[in-house]
């Protein structure tokens, strides 16, 4: 008996986790399948006898997303990677948001006049 973790990509909702959890408990060998919406992992307990890690990521493929496996120690970016990209590009679009933001929060708060033709409406 063999346990993996491994990430998927692709889940856009909770039903897409159920998806995958059903396609992986129908595989031949597996015993245990727990597929997480919120941390995109899956966790599969199997029979190594009947089914491979392969076999497993195959059936994922197969219903559509994509399978990472996180080897930070060989070149390729590991979860720690991923996530401080993740984070760098929220950053910059708070940044981008705040920016456009605080333009409209002084017109507001002053009462400024703005012309009709910036909110659209003819006179």
């Amino acid at each position: 008996m063999s346990k993996t973790t491994f990430k998927i990509e692709g889940m856009h909702c909770a039903s897409c986790a159920v998806t995958i959890e059903r396609a992986l408990v129908k595989t031949p060998g597996v015993t245990a399948a727990n597929v997480n919406y919120a941390t995109a992992k899956a966790s599969v307990e199997f029979d190594d006898q009947q089914a491979t890690e392969m076999d497993l990521h195959e059936v994922v493929i197969k219903e559509g997303y994509k399978v990472r496996m996180d080897h930070g120690a060989h070149g390729e970016p590991g979860i720690e990677e991923h996530v401080h990209g993740s984070a760098a590009s929220a950053g910059k679009k708070a940044a981008l948001a705040l920016i456009l933001a605080v333009p409209v929060l002084f017109i507001v708060m002053l009462n400024l006049p703005v012309p009709t033709w910036i909110i659209g409406v003819v006179s």
